[in-house]
């Protein structure tokens, strides 16, 4: 069973680490704020984080180090990591908005957009199912009036299982 662990600061994720590993847990990590400044254990222990949410205000002290930057190191250190609002904490409807501020601090575009698809997916062992367009698998799709992170864009074509469910 996978288990999800609530946790921001550096030392509580290594905490989360230690007694995963101590009772042989399948876990992520879940908002992983400073999970960032400890990339290199994450990865060492091969550690799946899924951080968020990003946008918003510091509102308390476990906060303090949120950044638009983490997922550029994360990244760039290769820990397996996915992007969630944290619905209702920030609106779904947002999670665009927040995909384009990592993409802006340098998160490459696709490894942003896999962070809230396929990556997502892998995070809570259902990649078989969703995350991708595969035969098969189940795909919701969505043709944007332009590209996806445009702040402007809209959802020109949307389908659910397979049905136009919004076409503009």
């Amino acid at each position: 069973m996978l288990v999800k662990i609530h946790a921001h600061q550096a030392d509580d994720i290594a905490t989360a680490m230690r007694i995963a590993k101590e009772f042989n847990l399948n876990m992520t990590v879940e908002h992983a704020t400073e999970g960032y400044l400890i990339a290199d254990k994450l990865k060492e222990n091969n550690q799946t984080v899924i951080i968020g949410p990003t946008l918003g205000n510091k509102s308390k002290y476990e906060l303090k180090e949120k950044s638009f930057k983490s997922g550029k190191v994360l990244f760039e250190n290769g820990v397996n990591f996915a992007i969630m609002t944290d619905h209702p904490v920030i609106e779904q409807k947002h999670t665009l908005i927040q995909v384009a501020l990592f993409v802006k601090e340098g998160l490459p575009e696709l490894e942003a957009l896999k962070a809230v698809t396929i990556n997502a997916a892998k995070a809570c062992h259902i990649d078989d199912k969703v995350g991708s367009i595969k035969e098969g698998k189940d795909a919701d799709i969505v043709i944007w009036s332009k590209h996806p992170l445009d702040i402007m864009n809209q959802a020109d074509i949307v389908l659910l299982n397979g049905n136009v469910v919004v076409e503009r």
